[in-house]
């Protein structure tokens, strides 16, 4: 596996992992707004 193979699956990887977090984020916001109104 050469670098620039490397450099790809690195930033799947983070994709990924940015991906799980705008999610959980998400969830968060949806509960706040519920209980607000």
């Amino acid at each position: 596996m050469n670098s620039y193979q490397q450099e790809i699956e690195t930033s799947k990887t983070q994709m990924k992992d940015q991906e799980e977090i705008i999610q959980k984020l998400q969830e968060k916001i949806d509960r706040m707004t519920k209980e607000k109104i």
